[in-house]
């Protein structure tokens, strides 16, 4: 529990990064999918 209150500015940004980008592509993905079109967005795995 104490881990929780120590959390750096740097890992606050990761972790806020980290949730743009994920509601960045379930947006994607739920807008495609009421469009019906393809996904537009090339993914590459680090």
């Amino acid at each position: 529990m104490e881990r929780l209150f120590r959390t750096s500015e740097h890992e606050l940004q990761q972790l806020k990064d980290i949730v743009v980008i994920t509601s960045y592509f379930e947006y994607m993905f739920w807008d495609m999918a009421e469009d019906r079109f393809a996904w537009p967005v090339e993914i590459t795995i680090l």
